[in-house]
């Protein structure tokens, strides 16, 4: 993704966080009641992990609030954004994105999702980054939200970028597009071992973050 905060605040919704201290824990519960999301089962963690997540980039949005650029929340919708992140799943993922939105009365930036929205240098709006993005109001959220602490416990998988010659590199950036990777097939044809042995690694410490919680990130 192009980084285009240089007229905006644009704080993007990563799937990997769950509540770390009080503060935090507080606030996902209490939204995870609002919503009537299970709290025990097999899809508990899910949502947990997807209201917690959203929460921890409303509260860059929250601190943000008196910036003099605006402040959006990015979220990443399309089936391709998730070979990353596992960890959910984009039925549960939108279920939760479009509740949270609609409790905090966010706005969606017209033709963010679909055009890859951003806004150039002369303030006109043209396409790059390629997610929905909202427009929150920082008061709308209390003020425990800025001490929350959530911890990363759904690190992405291995991700193997695509060869690209020095032409087709500046044409990209030209355009301001992030590089391309490969999907998982492709990049098993490459090496599925070593592909293998990386995403154990990355899963192991993800399995360690959501054993222990040890610190907040």
């Amino acid at each position: 993704m192009a980084d285009q905060t240089s007229n905006y605040g644009l704080h993007v919704v990563v799937p990997m966080w769950l509540p770390f201290n009080d503060s935090a824990i507080e606030l996902v519960d209490q939204l995870l009641g609002v919503f009537g999301y299970p709290t025990t089962g097999p899809k508990a963690e899910k949502y947990r992990i997807a209201v917690a997540s959203l929460l921890k980039a409303s509260r860059a949005v929250r601190i943000r609030s008196n910036a003099t650029a605006p402040q959006y929340l990015g979220v990443r919708l399309r089936a391709g954004a998730w070979s990353l992140y596992p960890m959910i799943g984009r039925v549960i993922w939108k279920t939760v994105t479009e509740d949270f939105v609609r409790y905090y009365h966010a706005e969606r930036v017209e033709g963010s999702g679909d055009s890859g929205l951003f806004q150039d240098e002369q303030g006109k709006w043209r396409t790059d980054p390629v997610m929905t993005m909202y427009a929150l109001d920082g008061d709308a959220f209390p003020d425990e939200l800025i001490d929350a602490c959530f911890v990363d416990v759904g690190r992405p998988l291995v991700k193997v970028n695509a060869a690209e010659t020095r032409k087709q590199k500046k044409r990209r950036e030209g355009e301001r597009k992030a590089k391309p990777h490969l999907r998982r097939a492709e990049a098993r044809a490459v090496n599925k071992d070593l592909l293998r042995a990386s995403e154990s690694r990355v899963e192991r410490l993800n399995q360690f973050w959501r054993m222990h919680l040890s610190s907040p990130t």
